[in-house]
C-alpha cells in the first residue's frame, strides 16, 4: 500500500472518529492560514487582485491578523503585515470556527448565521465564499454525530468571556 493511500485513509478515519471539540480547539492561526491560502480557488473570484483581511479574535496579539492576496493565474499570497492595498473583504472569526469550516466540522452557513464568522466587504466576494473557499478533502468524512456545534459554541462563549472578546468592525 502506498503511503499517501494510508495517510488519506487515516485522515478520513480521524474525521469520522474524533470529536469536533478535540479536533478544533488549540489550533495555530499561522498553520491555519497557510492551509487556507491553498484552499482559495482564484478561478471563482473576480478576475482582479483581491485582498482579504482575516482577523482572529482569539489568537495571540501578534498572530491575530493576516492578509491574503489573490490574483488570477497566480499563487495566493499570505501576509502577516498590511500589504498596503485596499481590502476587498474583512473576515472576523475565531481559529476553531474557521478550522471547523475548512474541515467540514462546522457549517459555513450556520457559522455566518450565528455570527461566529463575519464577512464585511464586497458582496460579490462575501456571497460566493462557498465557491471560492475549498474545503479539506477530508470534509465529506466528517460525521454529523461528531459535529457537536453546541459544545463548540459553548466552549467559544466561555473562551470569549474569559478573554473579554468583542467583535471587531
Amino acid at each position: 500500500m502506498e503511503l499517501h493511500t494510508l495517510l488519506g485513509a487515516f485522515g478520513h478515519w480521524a474525521q469520522r472518529n474524533l470529536d469536533a471539540e478535540t479536533a478544533l480547539c488549540d489550533r495555530d492561526p499561522k498553520t491555519l492560514m497557510w492551509l487556507l491560502r491553498r484552499k482559495i480557488n482564484t478561478a471563482e473570484l473576480p478576475p482582479t487582485r483581491i485582498v482579504m483581511r482575516f482577523h482572529f479574535t482569539d489568537a495571540p496579539k501578534t498572530e491575530r491578523t493576516y492578509w491574503v492576496i489573490a490574483k488570477p493565474g497566480m499563487a495566493v499570497e499570505l501576509c502577516m503585515s498590511d500589504p498596503g492595498f485596499d481590502v476587498d473583504l474583512y473576515v472576523d472569526t475565531q481559529v476553531p470556527v474557521l478550522t471547523g469550516i475548512l474541515f467540514g466540522r462546522c457549517s459555513l452557513s450556520r457559522e455566518l448565521e450565528q455570527e461566529r464568522l463575519k464577512l464585511i466587504g464586497a458582496p460579490k466576494i462575501s456571497r460566493t465564499i462557498g465557491k471560492w473557499l475549498s474545503l479539506s478533502i477530508f470534509a465529506p468524512s466528517a460525521s454529523p454525530a461528531r459535529m457537536n456545534e453546541p459544545a463548540i459554541a459553548a466552549k467559544l462563549a466561555m473562551d470569549n468571556a474569559i478573554k473579554g472578546w468583542a467583535p471587531t468592525r
